[in-house]
């Protein structure tokens, strides 16, 4: 049970971090043509406005991190 739990908490801290770069790499190159730097970039919007497409692709991605690390973990560890 434990291991589910850490491969649990491993697989939504790694898809909320790749959420977030990919909102910041999209906030960078839609503002690239606005003169806009990458420091002023307002981070608020991807805590206020998270939409259909966000909690899917966050879906998609904590589920396959779960997968590929719980699978691994088992090849390594047979418990």
């Amino acid at each position: 049970m434990k291991k589910i739990v850490c491969i649990t908490l491993f697989s939504f801290s790694a898809a909320l971090f790749c959420l977030l770069i990919s909102f910041i790499m999209g906030e960078v190159f839609y503002n690239i043509d606005n003169g806009v730097l990458f420091y002023q970039i307002d981070l608020l919007p991807f805590f206020k406005n998270f939409n259909v497409k966000d909690i899917g692709f966050f879906c998609l991605i904590f589920s396959t991190i779960f997968v590929i690390t719980y699978l691994r973990y088992k090849d390594y560890f047979n418990d």
